[in-house]
This record gives structure tokens, sequence and C-alpha cells, in this order.
């Protein structure tokens, strides 16, 4: 997958990027995170923060 993801140990999204990214709030098992992921559609967001090992049930929000 294409997606780059920034969030407090994650890579930074790259500056060429920024108008595919995907702002995902999602539940990290103690709090609410954030995770910014550039994306070519919102399946695809959803895959990579999957990566991490976390479940779109996992997912309180996500933008656009």
């Amino acid at each position: 997958m294409s997606g780059n993801c920034m969030g407090s140990a994650m890579s930074a999204i790259k500056k060429e990027q920024l108008g595919n990214y995907y702002r995902i709030l999602y539940f990290d098992g103690e709090k609410i995170a954030e995770l910014k992921v550039s994306a070519e559609s919102r399946k695809e967001a959803i895959e990579i923060l999957k990566q991490y090992g976390y479940t779109a049930s996992d997912i309180f929000s996500i933008f656009p």
C-alpha cells in the first residue's frame, strides 16, 4: 500500500501527499488517538490502520 502515517510514533506525511490524507480518530485501548494517513480512498485508510493492529470497529471518526 502507498500510505504514510503521522501520529505519536509514526512517520510524517510527505508534503506532496497532503491532498490525499484522511484523519482517523480511533480508540487505542486507553484513549482516543489520532492517525493521519495518506491514502487513495477511505477503504485504503482503514486498511492502513489495520496494519497497526486496530480494527474498523476501533474507529471513532474518519475525515473526510
